[in-house]
C-alpha cells in the first residue's frame, strides 16, 4: 500500500463516447452519423483509427507526454439503459442488477483505512452511492464555505461554531458526538492548512468541473492525507441537438471538461506518479443518430485515464462499427470497468489483496488487465 490518490470522475448522463474518442476512420461511422460524425479533417488524431473531438485540445496535449489512456468499448456488462440503475450498478462495484449496500471505493477505503480525517471526499454537490461503506467521507461543495459560520437575529450575534462545537468533546463514542468531533477536527485541518477559498486559475476554465477540480488540486497539494476524491460532472444525456464538431451541447461540454482535467493535470504537476484520474460514465450512447440530431441511450461507452508513468495509448478490444459486431444496434461491452479499476488499484495504488472486497464476485486476473499502469 502506498500513499497513491485516486481521483474518480464520473460523467453524468451517459457521454456519448462517439464524439469524445471519435472512430473518424470508420466508414461505418460516418454513415450512421451523416450530420453528428467527426469528420476525419477535425479530429485531434490519436490514430488511424481514433481522434478525439476538435474541443478537447487540453487533453490532446497530455496524450502527447504518454500520461494519458482511452479505453474504447468499456462499461458495466448490465444491460441496463436506465440512467439511474446504471449509475448505481457502476457504482456499486458488482454484477449485473447488484446494488449491494456499499460502493467500490467505499470498501477499497474501509479496508485500507489509515484513520486520518480526509482519506475520503466527495467535491460538489452530494456524496456518490460508490463511498457508501466509509461512513466518515467527507462532503465537499467549496472550500470558500465549508465552514460555520454564524447566526443573527433580534440584535443578537453568537458564533455557530464555539457554540456548537461545546456539545461535541474528544472521546465520545455515541455515534452523532463522534461525527461531530470529526467533522470540527476536519476544519481545523483545512484551517490550519490555510485551505480556506482562494480564486480559481484562468487555467481551469469556468465551469462547474473546474471549480471542483480545483477544490480537489488544493486537496492534493495540502498533503492532507487524502487518498480518494469523487468529483461529478452532469448533462451529457444529449437526445436533442448534440450539436456540430464546431459548437453545441457536445461540444462545450468535452471542452469544459478537457480544459479543466488539462488544469488540474497541469497544477498537481509534482504528485503525478501518485495520482491516478478515473473518468467514467454509466454508459454509452447509440452508434446510429435519432431523427432530433441527438443520440439515445447505448451500451459500451469510454473510460479514460490520467496518470504519471502509465502506459498512455488506446487500450482494449475493439471490433468496429459493423453491424454484425454491434450490440443491438450499440457499441459492445468488450473492457468490463472493472478490469480496468482492478488495474489501477493493484498496479498504482499497491492494494491487490483488496481486490476481492472491493469487486467481489469478479475474478481480476492480472493477466486480463490492459496494460494501462
Amino acid at each position: 500500500m502506498n500513499d497513491h490518490i485516486v481521483v474518480n470522475v464520473f460523467l453524468r448522463g451517459a457521454m456519448d463516447g462517439l464524439s469524445y474518442l471519435a472512430p473518424h476512420g470508420d466508414s461505418d461511422y460516418q454513415q450512421a452519423r451523416p450530420d453528428l460524425a467527426i469528420p476525419t479533417s477535425a479530429a485531434l488524431p490519436l490514430d488511424e483509427t481514433f481522434g478525439l473531438h476538435p474541443a478537447a485540445s487540453g487533453l490532446w496535449d497530455i496524450w502527447h507526454t504518454g500520461e494519458v489512456a482511452f479505453i474504447p468499448a468499456s462499461g458495466s456488462v448490465d444491460e441496463s439503459r436506465s440512467h439511474f440503475d446504471a449509475m448505481a450498478i457502476m457504482e456499486a462495484g458488482l454484477g449485473p442488477g447488484d446494488l449491494g449496500i456499499s460502493g467500490w471505493l467505499g470498501r477499497y477505503v474501509a479496508g485500507s483505512t489509515s484513520g486520518d480525517q480526509l482519506e475520503a471526499v466527495a467535491v460538489g454537490q452530494m456524496i456518490p452511492r460508490s463511498l457508501l461503506g466509509f461512513p466518515t467521507t467527507i462532503g465537499l461543495a467549496d472550500l470558500a464555505t465549508f465552514r460555520l459560520g454564524s447566526i443573527r437575529g433580534q440584535g443578537v450575534a453568537a458564533d455557530v461554531g464555539e457554540a456548537v462545537r461545546t456539545q461535541y468533546q474528544p472521546g465520545e463514542t455515541e455515534l452523532i458526538a463522534a461525527q461531530g468531533v470529526a467533522a470540527f477536527g476536519v476544519l481545523d485541518t483545512l484551517e490550519t492548512a490555510g485551505l480556506t477559498g482562494s480564486e480559481m486559475p484562468e487555467e481551469f476554465g469556468d465551469s462547474t468541473i473546474g471549480a471542483d477540480l480545483w477544490q480537489a488540486a488544493q486537496l492534493i497539494e495540502a498533503d492532507l492525507g487524502v487518498r480518494v476524491i469523487t468529483v461529478d460532472f452532469g448533462g451529457w444525456d444529449h437526445h436533442n441537438a448534440l450539436g456540430t464538431f464546431e459548437s453545441g451541447p457536445m461540444h462545450d461540454h468535452v471542452e469544459s471538461l478537457s480544459v479543466a482535467l488539462a488544469g488540474f493535470w497541469q497544477r498537481i504537476t509534482e504528485h503525478h506518479d501518485r495520482v491516478s484520474v478515473v473518468v467514467m460514465s454509466e454508459f454509452g450512447r447509440r452508434v446510429q443518430q435519432n431523427t432530433s440530431g441527438g443520440t439515445d441511450h447505448g451500451h459500451g461507452g469510454v473510460m479514460t485515464i490520467l496518470g504519471g508513468g502509465i502506459n498512455g495509448g488506446i487500450h482494449g478490444e475493439w471490433s468496429g462499427l459493423g453491424s454484425d459486431v454491434l450490440d443491438r444496434g450499440d457499441v459492445p461491452v468488450l473492457t468490463d470497468y472493472r478490469t480496468v479499476l482492478a488495474e489501477v488499484i493493484d498496479r498504482r495504488v499497491g492494494a491487490a489483496e483488496l481486490l476481492s472486497d472491493i469487486f467481489p464476485g469478479f475474478a481480476a486476473e492480472a493477466n486480463d488487465y490492459l496494460g494501462v499502469a
